[in-house]
């Protein structure tokens, strides 16, 4: 094949591309010339093809296998191209190619990922466990997930359509996650009761929440994303005062993020960001529930009520999750009325604005003008000017909040729409960018 034909197929390294692809072919057949075409509709045929040839030298019958069919090889294809990063997962766990072997019939939900990473996860936990292990065994889980949720989303016909969908399930399974790495802090610290601090009925006694925040919270979680969180804690023992159960919820929060985040075989998976939390990293990191509403009541400024809009219970207990959630909303709601708020939040997203560099300002689609943060900062501004009195337009993420503001007559049909179509369209280019 000339030069000039592999240019039109999309390929830049056109010195070494002849090689590779007859290296190819000699690893697993003709089937290595087929997928030529396969090559040819990623997003970067490079990279895809330097992928599948290490795959093939290392795996050369599974390869060939997928290569043989034409769906499995397109999604091979499409996702090498398009994560270099879950192509490095694929060479670490080969056997993680037999996901391509079938269709990826639904994303996976917050349960099913849980009830998954727990099979991993569990069997790990036994008397003098290794920690790192157990946290490797929690990530590799979480990015098998993470690989299905990128074959679905690769595969899609309408991309933009399916956008929110493959956000929850990001969201979901970024849940899922923290819920077992809570369940790993509480045997660590059980299993030497924090060198004899706390005694197994103490640590049993304390509730812990993990509540989601920014785009985890609204469902609308990208594939690089800090999980932006506020803690809560309180006691199930009138035995166990909640000073008490603070302590131990904190050592929970900071086991629980080490289980994600700490050095083990298996890379980190993000960053738990719990910096929204009252007096950001200069407060307590884990507070109860009455301390939380003490300091929306006296302290809180405009701007963190505009984050509690995408409060959600992600992890730990569910009861005193919906409980922090019940008890804030009514001062989420009426936060609107306190005096120059809409002066604030505009400031607020001029001070953002100001920190870009000025040679990025246009190509900014998260903080510049007309990028992502403008479309939140309208349409979150909107709803609690006039959430206040309408509960229709109290959503969490960004779209059904555009559609109940349009529906209730605060914004134009037509205006909507293009707001809405502009927000996937640099939502879909984010997801992109990052996946690569």
């Amino acid at each position: 094949m000339g030069l000039s034909e592999l240019a039109r197929f999309g390929f830049a390294d056109l010195s070494s591309t002849t090689a590779k692809l007859d290296q190819l072919v000699k690893l697993v057949g003709d089937s290595g010339r087929s997928a030529l075409a396969d090559l040819a509709v990623c997003a970067d045929p490079d990279q895809a093809l330097n992928a599948l040839l290490f795959l093939a030298e290392s795996n050369s019958a599974k390869v060939k296998a997928i290569l043989k069919k034409s769906d499995s090889s397109r999604r091979l294809c499409l996702l090498l191209g398009a994560s270099s990063a879950l192509g490095d997962f694929l060479k670490r766990r080969p056997e993680c190619l037999n996901y391509f072997d079938k269709a990826i019939a639904a994303l996976p939900t917050q349960a099913l990922a849980t009830e998954f990473f727990r099979s991993r996860v569990v069997p790990l936990l036994v008397s003098g466990f290794n920690s790192p292990d157990v946290w490797s065994a929690l990530r590799i889980a979480y990015r098998e997930s993470l690989l299905q949720i990128a074959i679905y989303d690769l595969s899609m016909v309408d991309v933009k359509a399916g956008l929110p969908s493959v956000a929850a399930s990001l969201a979901d399974i970024a849940g899922a996650a923290l819920e077992v790495a809570i369940e790993i802090a509480r045997v660590e610290l059980s299993s030497n009761a924090d060198h004899g601090v706390f005694t197994a009925e103490e640590i049993q006694s304390t509730e812990f929440a993990v509540i989601a925040m920014g785009k985890c919270g609204a469902r609308e979680l990208n594939y690089i994303s800090d999980v932006d969180v506020i803690y809560v804690a309180g006691s199930k023992s009138a035995e166990l005062a909640n000073e008490r159960a603070v302590e131990i919820a904190t050592k929970l929060a900071t086991r629980m993020m080490r289980a994600i985040d700490a050095t083990a075989a298996e890379p980190m998976l993000w960053q738990v960001d719990p910096n929204l939390r009252p007096e950001g990293k200069s407060g307590a990191l884990v507070r109860t529930l009455e301390s939380h509403l003490a300091y929306y009541e006296r302290w809180a400024q405009s701007w963190e009520f505009q984050a509690l809009l995408k409060a959600r219970p992600l992890a730990g207990s569910s009861e005193l999750g919906e409980a922090y959630v019940n008890a804030l909303a009514p001062k989420v709601w009426s936060s609107a009325s306190r005096e120059n708020f809409v002066e604030s939040v505009q400031k607020m997203r001029e001070r953002v604005t100001d920190y870009i560099p000025a040679s990025e300002v246009d190509a900014q689609i998260k903080l510049g003008p007309g990028g992502l943060r403008d479309v939140e900062f309208t349409v979150q501004l909107l709803q609690l000017v006039h959430g206040r009195t309408d509960p229709t337009v109290r959503h969490r993420d960004t779209i059904s909040a555009i559609n109940a503001l349009a529906t209730a007559g605060y914004v134009g049909r037509s205006e909507a729409a293009a707001f809405a179509e502009s927000y996937r369209f640099l939502r879909l280019l984010e997801h992109r960018i990052q996946l690569s």
